[in-house]
């Protein structure tokens, strides 16, 4: 390598560490005299201090229990309780369909819904309600119109 790119480079090295030290160095009396106030790394540590008692008093928050309210979900036609269940907006899951049928006394048979009808959608599902709903789904009777399933009323009842 030729000793003048030797030199050259080390002078370059040399130049930007005295560049980069005075700039830390200065840097916040510059950061200061342009913008006037506290550099960020100097705001952090000054907004760190502990909370006094009357500033935790007064950041307390009363949290009201959550009430989740149930949907709505208007029958299209060609709908059943089977698809709407299974819907991703619903419960993503078909075999849920007996929680709605529980939550609706309108619908009169599992079987048959109507395009219009408004049917609640409960939200606020325990664990042993989803699994009594799909143990019921699994077991039911064929389907057929007109006809109420006397498992379907146990159901409902059994689950209000």
């Amino acid at each position: 390598m030729d000793k003048r790119m030797k030199s050259t480079g080390l002078r370059g090295g040399l130049l930007a560490l005295v560049v980069l030290l005075t700039f830390s160095v200065s840097g916040c009396q510059i950061f200061r005299a342009i913008f006037g106030n506290t550099p960020p790394a100097e705001a952090e540590m000054t907004t760190m201090e502990e909370p006094t008692e009357e500033v935790m008093t007064e950041m307390e928050v009363t949290v009201e229990p959550l009430m989740v309210s149930d949907d709505v979900h208007v029958v299209s036609s060609g709908e059943s309780l089977w698809k709407i269940a299974g819907m991703t907006s619903i419960y993503n899951d078909p075999f849920r369909w007996p929680l709605i049928f529980a939550r609706n006394k309108s619908i009169e048979d599992a079987d048959l819904i109507f395009p219009g009808q408004e049917l609640s959608i409960q939200r606020d599902l325990s664990r042993d309600m989803i699994d009594a709903a799909v143990m019921h789904a699994r077991n039911r009777g064929a389907w057929s119109i007109g006809e109420i399933e006397a498992s379907d009323t146990e159901y409902r009842s059994s689950n209000m």
